[in-house]
């Protein structure tokens, strides 16, 4: 299924971890080297974050410089299958034809990372066009050969940052354990997503603000709408639907201390 993956080899992969990516940001520039290639591009890592979700499985999340979720797994029950996992997109998401690209139900894009054998081991967050799905799967291949993998910080917090994917503007809400638990919408400005921050506090804490539905494979996810209707927020995915209703409850005892958060701006 995925090749072996023994400790020393997650040893040496985090052996190859770098500092943060230093240089411009996507909001004043990215600078470019005299042989032309984008320093950014160049400095890029993908961060692989190994977490517990709420029901105790395992999964992982790859993440951009701007902590913005490019793909994640599905769940595992043991730590050392995730990591596996993680070997497994190292191995082959550096390879343009590991992805297939897709149009979900909802008419939005999204792709799957797929090993030799075809089997899913990554899956995207949806975007608008396929052209930006197709410059996601173009970012990821570049920069997955030069990753980070770390379980994910501790510490309830929200993190704000702009894509360089398609420009628009996000926030992450990170549970105690680190893991993301809501991620917004895209925003053309960057006062958006701080906007809807204010509106996940006032609208977060009625359990009939939280939709419950099945996503595109068969799993479950949770939405948080305000009262017009607008997407304040979106969760991961679940297996059973009685474990996204449990996230509803975690997602409510965390909004409920939003306004005490602590907060992190990334530019890129």
């Amino acid at each position: 299924m995925f090749s072996s993956f023994r400790t020393a080899a997650l040893a040496s992969f985090l052996a190859l971890a770098t500092a943060s990516l230093a240089g411009c940001t996507a909001e004043t520039g990215s600078a470019t080297s005299e042989d032309g290639e984008d320093n950014e591009v160049r400095s890029a890592k993908a961060n692989f974050e190994l977490f517990q979700d709420v029901s105790g499985q395992w999964r992982f999340n790859v993440l951009a410089n701007n902590y913005r979720v490019m793909a994640s797994s599905e769940a595992y029950t043991a730590k050392a299958s995730a990591e596996k996992g993680v070997a497994a997109v190292i191995e082959n998401a550096s390879q343009r034809a590991s992805y297939k690209v897709l149009q979900a139900r909802d008419g939005q894009y999204y792709f799957n990372v797929v090993a030799a054998n075809n089997e899913i081991i990554a899956t995207s967050e949806t975007y608008a066009t396929k052209s930006n799905a197709e410059r996601a799967v173009e970012r990821l291949a570049r920069i997955v050969t030069n990753r980070k993998i770390s379980d994910a910080l501790p510490g309830a917090r929200i993190q704000f940052f702009k894509s360089v994917v398609d420009s628009q503007y996000y926030f992450n809400l990170r549970a105690a354990n680190g893991e993301i638990v809501l991620q917004s919408e895209g925003y053309g400005r960057s006062d958006g997503p701080k906007k809807a921050v204010e509106s996940i506090s006032a609208n977060g804490r009625s359990r009939g603000n939280f939709d419950v539905r099945e996503s595109r494979d068969g799993q479950w996810l949770v939405v948080l709408e305000a009262a017009n209707g607008e997407i304040l927020g979106t969760t991961e995915t679940y297996t059973k639907k009685a474990t996204a209703e449990k996230a509803v409850d975690t997602l409510m005892d965390l909004i409920g201390k939003v306004s005490t958060l602590p907060t992190k701006e990334s530019a890129s």
